[in-house]
């Protein structure tokens, strides 16, 4: 009779550990950084990928960086994504109903949302499968919680509510620029440039930048390498070096650019 109420303790918390399993899923990828920092170039996504690390390491200004791509079918349930890093989140295929905090919102292809250091974040797919990318870093040097501005917040962009700015060169949608827990200056947007356009020639900035092919074909210029990008390929671009992009295709092609420094 002794072993009889440490076994049934057992069954119970097995139950409910397993009734959790069904409805919460954070089984994704999240793996540790090498300690590499992570070099300027192509990164190209695996045909018919569904999950894969693309990089992982360090930045000038980051002790941590992973950029991986994710998916959550509909049957996997809700996934959480309270991590203590910071974290942003680029919805590629499918519809995703998204919960941070009090708001709750179902958004669908290029539509983000970022979820500060400790916050708690959800993802739910409303379409059979949702794919997405994820970035989860930590500064070199984090700014103390104390001294975060409280207009810093966690958010959701949907793409379906930005203004397409149209130039002679295509056109651009703008998504943020701001400061967070992890970066003093982040600023986000997507491109569209025309064919044979290049959006600009050869420049530096302290801030590293990631461009995410969103569609069409790319050539950028990295230092003196040339490299060529399609949907789903990723350039990284190390703070101070010199780079420059241009539409090599016979369409228009579209993709994000975005950065984060000391500045």
């Amino acid at each position: 009779m002794k072993y009889i109420l440490p076994i049934l303790t057992l069954i119970i918390a097995s139950t409910v550990i397993f009734g959790q399993s069904q409805n919460t899923s954070d089984h994704h990828l999240i793996q540790q950084e090498t300690g590499k920092s992570v070099a300027s170039g192509l990164y190209t996504l695996e045909k018919a990928s569904k999950e894969q690390i693309i990089f992982s390491g360090t930045t000038t200004h980051f002790s941590k960086a992973i950029f991986q791509l994710e998916s959550l079918s509909k049957k996997e349930g809700k996934q959480q994504l309270r991590l203590e890093e910071e974290q942003i989140v680029i919805i590629r295929e499918g519809e995703a109903m998204v919960s941070l905090g009090r708001e709750t919102k179902t958004i669908g292809p290029n539509s983000v949302f970022l979820i500060l250091p400790g916050e708690q974040g959800t993802i739910v797919s409303v379409t059979p499968d949702v794919s997405f990318y994820r970035m989860i870093y930590k500064a070199d040097n984090p700014t103390n919680p104390a001294k975060i501005n409280r207009d810093i917040s966690s958010f959701i962009i949907d793409y379906d509510d930005l203004v397409f700015n149209e130039s002679s060169k295509g056109g651009v949608r703008k998504y943020f620029n701001t400061s967070t827990a992890m970066c003093p200056y982040y600023e986000m947007h997507v491109t569209t440039l025309k064919p044979g356009m290049k959006s600009h020639e050869q420049h530096t900035h302290e801030a590293a930048e990631i461009i995410l092919m969103i569609e069409g074909e790319t050539e950028e210029e990295i230092g003196d390498k040339t490299y060529r990008g399609r949907r789903g390929d990723l350039y990284f671009l190390a703070s101070n070096v010199p780079h420059a992009i241009k539409n090599v295709g016979d369409k228009p092609c579209q993709y994000f650019a975005f950065q984060w420094g000391a500045k």
